[in-house]
């Protein structure tokens, strides 16, 4: 990963841990589905050079984030907004798609167990639950 695109890890890090006064769920699946996301998500995109206080107050002005909702620690939400940039970087899965095999309530409930680890490995034990959770669900393995 280059050092620019760490730095653009980061800068979704510090976003999602200044929206922690959020309904986290909340906000973690309306921004990874937003346009700002989808940005972020190019090979070049100004969206990817501003700061997270800048991206937070253009990510809300463009909709209405409730007020009901578990609001996760700061920790969480930091740890949230870099493993799924670092994901897009690391697979080059769109933010979209990154959501859904990883929904924030998962993130949650893992974070004990993953935070800790190298975020290629806990992006790799992510993907397995996902699909350890399909199999689950569907009853087949593809």
């Amino acid at each position: 990963m280059t050092p620019i695109e760490m730095q653009i890890v980061h800068i979704q890090a510090r976003l999602f841990e200044n929206a922690s006064y959020l309904p986290s769920a909340e906000f973690a699946k309306s921004f990874m589905r937003s346009y700002i996301a989808e940005q972020m998500d190019r090979k070049y995109s100004f969206m990817q050079y501003c700061g997270e206080e800048y991206l937070l107050e253009a990510f809300l002005d463009g909709g209405e984030i409730g007020n009901e909702g578990e609001r996760y620690s700061p920790d969480i939400m930091f740890w949230m907004g870099y493993i799924y940039r670092y994901w897009h970087y690391l697979t080059g899965e769109n933010s979209r798609d990154i959501l859904k095999q990883a929904p924030p309530e998962i993130i949650r409930q893992t974070y004990g167990g993953l935070h800790t680890l190298d975020p290629a490995l806990a992006v790799e034990n992510l993907k397995s639950l996902s699909k350890q959770r399909r199999i689950e669900k569907t009853g087949k393995k593809r």
